[in-house]
């Protein structure tokens, strides 16, 4: 019976530990996640200043067309921020929740 308890216990640790092992894994792709964004980011800044050369010889329709891209980014960057706000303070009402349940 003190075989099966040692077992159990030591079951519970390991679980834990496989546990925190897999948060962590999940920590590590959403920065490398966002590490490789954020390099795509500077790939696309390195390749700006040729493209501003370039459009310097295009009429001014493009630069119309710069300001819709422009203003189509912001609005999708502002939703974005929307839902990131919303799933934070779900996340804050869940976390709330639970701590509330174990208090009970």
């Amino acid at each position: 019976m003190q075989t099966l308890e040692d077992k159990s216990k030591q079951l519970k640790i390991l679980c834990q530990r496989v546990s925190f092992a897999s948060s962590r894994m999940d920590v590590l792709k959403a920065q490398l996640t966002r590490k490789a964004a954020i390099d795509i980011s500077q790939s696309k800044e390195a390749i700006i200043p040729v493209m501003l050369q370039a459009n310097e010889k295009t009429p001014r329709q493009s630069d119309s067309h710069l300001e819709q891209e422009l203003e189509r980014v912001m609005k999708e960057r502002d939703l974005l921020t929307n839902q990131v706000m919303e799933d934070s303070t779900k996340w804050t009402e869940k976390i709330l929740e639970i701590k509330n349940q174990r208090k009970n």
